[in-house]
C-alpha cells in the first residue's frame, strides 16, 4: 500500500474499470434531471449516459451542485484515520468552486491530524483530461514518486493536457451563457459548430467557429495532432455520440500513430452543458 491516497472528483468521467485499477477515491458531485438529484458516481451510475442524452435531447432540465466542503471531509477522514496521506485532484477552478471548498475542508482536516499531509491540486482541466492527468499522476506514484514530486508534477504537468471540443447543439451553450441567442441562432441556421478549448487557466474559451459537423471534428483531430507529445495517450469523450468520436480517434491515429485510445462517454455533470453531441479529444501536448 502506497504512502499516499490519490482522490479526484466524478468530473474525470473515467470509466469504472479504470477507476478500479487505478486504485483511486472518486467523490461524485451531484446533478438533478428535472426533479430528480442523482449521485454521479462512476462506479455505479444510477442513470446510463444513452438514458441522460435522451432526456436531454427529449427537453429535460438539468442542473448540477458541486461537491460540498463535508463531503471531503467524509472521503477523506478514513484515509487520514488509517495513516495515509492524500493527494486530491480536483476539477478546473475556472469552472467550479468545488477547488475552494476542497481547499476549506483540507484546512479543516489539517488541524486535527496535524501529523498527516492533505494535498489539493487544481487540474485546469475537465473531463477525461482530468482524468487523463489522474491517470498519470498514478503512474508517477507507482513508479516511487513521493505525494510532493508527484503534486509538483501535476501542477507542471496540467499546461500540457490540451483539451479540443465541439458540440453540435448551440442551444446549450447559449442556456449556459456562453454565447447569446442570435448567435445560437445565426449559428444553428448557418450550420455553424464551436471549437472550444480549454485555456491555461482551465476555463473554457471559443477558439474557432466552422461550418459543418464534420469540419469540426476534422478541426479538433487537426488540433490535437499537431501538438500531441511522443508516447502521449489520446482519449476522446462523446455526448452519445460514438461514431464520431471514433472518427476522431481514427482520423488522429492516421496522423499520430498513437495506440493508447480511450473512448468514453461524457458524464452528466459537463454534458449538462454541453448537451448531447458533443465530441472532445484530449491528449498531452507540448502546449494547452
Amino acid at each position: 500500500m502506497y504512502s499516499y491516497q490519490i482522490v479526484t472528483d466524478s468530473t474525470t468521467d473515467l470509466p469504472a474499470k479504470l477507476v478500479e485499477e487505478l486504485g483511486i477515491t472518486v467523490l461524485p458531485f451531484t446533478f438533478f434531471l428535472e426533479e430528480t438529484s442523482y449521485l454521479d458516481d462512476l462506479l455505479h451510475p444510477q442513470i446510463s449516459s444513452s438514458e441522460f442524452f435522451h432526456a436531454l435531447r427529449q427537453g429535460a432540465s438539468c442542473s448540477t451542485s458541486q461537491i460540498p466542503s463535508a463531503r471531503f471531509v467524509e472521503a477523506w477522514e478514513p484515509i487520514l484515520q488509517a495513516g495515509r496521506d492524500i493527494l486530491h485532484l480536483c476539477f478546473s477552478s475556472a469552472l467550479s468552486a468545488t477547488y475552494e471548498r476542497a481547499c476549506s475542508a483540507a484546512e479543516e482536516l489539517r488541524a486535527k491530524y496535524p501529523e498527516r499531509t492533505i494535498r489539493v491540486v487544481d487540474t485546469q482541466c475537465a473531463s477525461l483530461g482530468e482524468g487523463y492527468l489522474v491517470e498519470l499522476c498514478v503512474e508517477k506514484q507507482r513508479a516511487g514518486s513521493t505525494l510532493q514530486e508527484a503534486g509538483d508534477w501535476a501542477e507542471q504537468a496540467r499546461s500540457h493536457i490540451a483539451h479540443w471540443i465541439t458540440v453540435d447543439d448551440l442551444g446549450h451553450l447559449k442556456r449556459g451563457g456562453r454565447i447569446s441567442a442570435a448567435s445560437a441562432l445565426v449559428g444553428s441556421m448557418l450550420g455553424i459548430k464551436p471549437i472550444i478549448h480549454v485555456d491555461d487557466t482551465g476555463a473554457l474559451c471559443m477558439a474557432e467557429k466552422v461550418r459543418g459537423r464534420k469540419a469540426s471534428l476534422d478541426y479538433i483531430a487537426e488540433q490535437i495532432s499537431s501538438t500531441m507529445a511522443p508516447g502521449s495517450y489520446l482519449r476522446v469523450v462523446h455526448g452519445d455520440a460514438l461514431e464520431d468520436a471514433k472518427y476522431v480517434a481514427e482520423q488522429i491515429h492516421k496522423k499520430t500513430g498513437v495506440k493508447e485510445i480511450l473512448i468514453h462517454p461524457i458524464g452528466p455533470v459537463i454534458g449538462s452543458h454541453t448537451g448531447p453531441g458533443v465530441v472532445a479529444a484530449v491528449a498531452f501536448c507540448s502546449k494547452k
